[in-house]
């Protein structure tokens, strides 16, 4: 079991290690085929419904978190394919500041109860 996320560690994750992610991926992809986007789009979508699925389903908060993180950078690649480049950045930015409160508070909750 994990220890919960310290300001460092929450930071360091929402702030850079998901955006990069996301960055990386939107600023090299190879795709240019109205295909490859159709089928980058339907996967996108088919994650973000199995992903809220799933956090209604589970009770372990880490995974709750982890889960919304995949839904949010779903979110970001659909706006990015559909043209939208500002509510992509604006996805990914209030994802990570949200992230880092919602890191915080799922590591303060898990050290006053004592569990995940």
């Amino acid at each position: 079991a994990m220890r919960p996320p310290t300001p460092v560690s929450s930071l360091v994750h929402s702030s850079t290690l998901v955006a990069a992610g996301v960055w990386f991926f939107l600023r090299y992809g190879c795709w240019s085929s109205f295909w490859v986007d159709l089928w980058l789009v339907f996967f996108c979508f088919l994650t973000i419904i199995i992903t809220a699925l799933s956090a209604v389903v589970f009770m372990d908060l880490k995974k709750i978190v982890a889960l919304s993180t995949c839904n949010n950078v779903s979110w970001c690649i659909v706006f990015f394919i559909c043209g939208d480049l500002c509510l992509a950045l604006l996805q990914l930015v209030t994802h990570g500041l949200c992230k880092c409160y919602l890191f915080m508070s799922v590591g303060d909750l898990m050290s006053q109860v004592g569990s995940s």
